[in-house]
């Protein structure tokens, strides 16, 4: 058994004040034994954290396009991140001291943005698992 991508709802709390409180879209990679696998953690971040839904369609149509080798390098912006997608993989730079790299392939990639566009179009928001494939 191999790992799996986990999109769910989680409940969130303000820093400044824990009795503040709301529900967000979470994803992550975890293992057979249901553990966060790290070296998906930027993938991860950079979908649920730093895109909105409407971005996240663009970023799928510059996805189609590294494909379709239209173009052979695109550069995005998020909050926090840039990512660069190319027919090589999507490498990931955080913009405020979280680093670099957390390389994936594209299709990894393109499978993670699909699962959370799924997950937020899903009535109720309940959790999906997706197997997700080695690089």
């Amino acid at each position: 058994m191999g790992n799996k991508i986990i999109v769910r709802m989680i409940e969130r709390r303000a820093d400044a004040n824990s009795a503040i409180k709301w529900e967000s879209p979470y994803i992550e990679v975890v293992d057979a034994m249901g553990q966060p696998v790290l070296e998906y953690s930027f993938m991860c971040s950079v979908i649920g954290e730093a895109i909105g839904v409407k971005y996240l369609r663009a970023v799928m149509a510059d996805i189609e396009s590294v494909e379709a080798s239209a173009e052979k390098k695109i550069e995005e912006a998020t909050e926090g991140w840039v990512f660069t997608l190319s027919s090589i993989g999507v490498h990931f730079e955080g913009e405020y001291g979280q680093g670099s790299g957390g390389d994936v392939s594209l299709s990894q990639f393109k499978l993670a943005v699909q699962t959370f566009l799924q997950f937020l179009g899903t009535p109720g928001r309940k959790p999906i698992e997706v197997n997700f494939p080695e690089r």
